[in-house]
């Protein structure tokens, strides 16, 4: 589906961070999806065709049903794993969860930005992070470990 292409740079590296475009770079302190909300709120139109296509799609014989399905699916392993990453104790974690309900946060926030554009998304994808993963997550949270796609050697080091 044409419309549905039209959203693909936001899987797939628009944001100079993970090379994924939903998640922060590794070593950056900012959670999940937090910098992608922050671009998203300079770029109203495609944010409303993304909510409209993501809705239309959950019907199995729409075009982009499959789009949506590998991209939500590829979007909560990966975001599992930096999750995983950017927690001291990983296995304190349910990181798959955390996944899902950051994803729905966005997204729903996105569908309420639509309507009010004050809404601050990624102030509130940060505060969701702080309350779910713990208050170091806003300012503290560079991977505790390299990075699942850091060379072997490379990563940050660990924080104290």
């Amino acid at each position: 589906m044409r419309a549905a292409a039209a959203l693909e740079p936001r899987g797939a590296g628009e944001l100079a961070d993970d090379g994924q475009g939903f998640g922060p770079a590794a070593g950056s302190a900012e959670p999940p999806h937090s910098a992608v909300l922050r671009h998203n709120a300079s770029t109203p139109g495609l944010v409303k065709l993304f909510v409209d296509l993501a809705a239309a799609a959950a019907e199995p014989d729409h075009p982009a049903h499959d789009f949506f399905e590998q991209r939500y699916e590829r979007l909560r392993i990966r975001l599992a794993e930096r999750i995983e990453h950017g927690v001291a104790d990983p296995a304190a974690v349910d990181a798959a969860w955390l996944a899902r309900i950051f994803i729905a946060a966005a997204d729903g926030l996105q569908l309420q930005w639509l309507l009010n554009p004050d809404i601050d998304m990624a102030a509130d994808v940060e505060r969701l992070g702080e309350v779910l993963i713990g208050a170091g997550w806003a300012t503290d949270s560079a991977p505790r470990r390299p990075a699942p796609d850091a060379p072997e050697g490379e990563g940050p080091a660990p924080s104290p």
